[in-house]
């Protein structure tokens, strides 16, 4: 398996999960005056993180069912982030795609390590 491309897969983990835990901590904060609020920046930070990540992957040679789980993963965290940029109301939908993502990335590791057990086994 090529570094890169498990490099990438471990980086979009790395993202969602932090995702996944901004958006599961942030409620319970919100009671806590910190007296910033909600930064949307964290959001679109991490949005866009996961989606340089997907298009980099979608580049090489994947499976369609693994490439459509990871793009409506990122679809559905992309809308949940522009919906809580425009309404200042963090939903609740944006973690499942951040658990789409984790599972996709995982599904996408287990393949590659798969494809290249086959290939050395050929040889």
């Amino acid at each position: 398996m090529k570094l890169k491309k498990k490099l990438l897969d471990l980086a979009g983990i790395l993202g969602a999960a932090l995702c996944a835990i901004h958006c599961t901590v942030l409620p319970f904060l919100t009671f806590i005056p910190l007296g910033s609020g909600h930064d949307h920046y964290i959001d679109l930070f991490l949005a866009l993180l996961g989606f340089g990540i997907v298009y980099k992957i979608s580049r090489k040679e994947q499976p369609k069912s693994i490439l459509l789980m990871l793009w409506v993963s990122i679809g559905i965290v992309l809308a949940g982030t522009v919906i809580s940029i425009l309404t200042s109301y963090h939903i609740e939908f944006t973690k499942i795609g951040s658990f789409g993502l984790i599972i996709g990335h995982l599904i996408n590791l287990k393949h590659m390590h798969y494809k290249n057990k086959l290939k050395h086994s050929e040889v």
